[in-house]
């Protein structure tokens, strides 16, 4: 296995990008054994999983500055920080998602309801519409 010059391996992670202009991406660079259900994802909820054979993976996904549509997305082990959430109620799966210092816009509908309820006062967000 491909290594940094640390001693820790190295591997390619594919993770879609539609987080606006000024929005940056990063990953922890430290990689950990992957497991199928715990690794971070950043994808369409009908979008096939890309890095289900990579043998590590980082920990979280950080998402910074970004502006971002929840709508249609299958997010887990993410954090926003600094960014504009936009939630129109549409289907959605959240699996230990953080939101630092962002602004939320949400629409008044049963799941934008749900959303704002789950995101209020939550360390961290697991929340699902189908």
């Amino acid at each position: 296995m491909p290594s940094n010059g640390f001693g820790e391996p190295t591997t390619t992670h594919y993770y879609g990008n539609n987080i606006g202009p000024n929005g940056r991406m990063s990953v922890v660079q430290a990689l950990v054994p992957a497991n199928p259900n715990e690794t971070p994802q950043f994808r369409h909820i009908d979008a096939p999983d890309l890095n289900t054979a990579i043998p590590y993976a980082p920990p979280l996904i950080i998402i910074d500055d970004a502006s971002f549509e929840l709508d249609r997305m299958f997010l887990r082990k993410v954090l926003f920080q600094n960014s504009h959430i936009i939630y129109h109620g549409g289907p959605v799966v959240l699996e230990d998602v953080t939101f630092i210092n962002c602004t939320v816009d949400v629409e008044q509908n049963p799941n934008g309801i749900a959303f704002t309820k789950a995101v209020l006062g939550a360390e961290s967000v697991t929340f699902k519409t189908t």
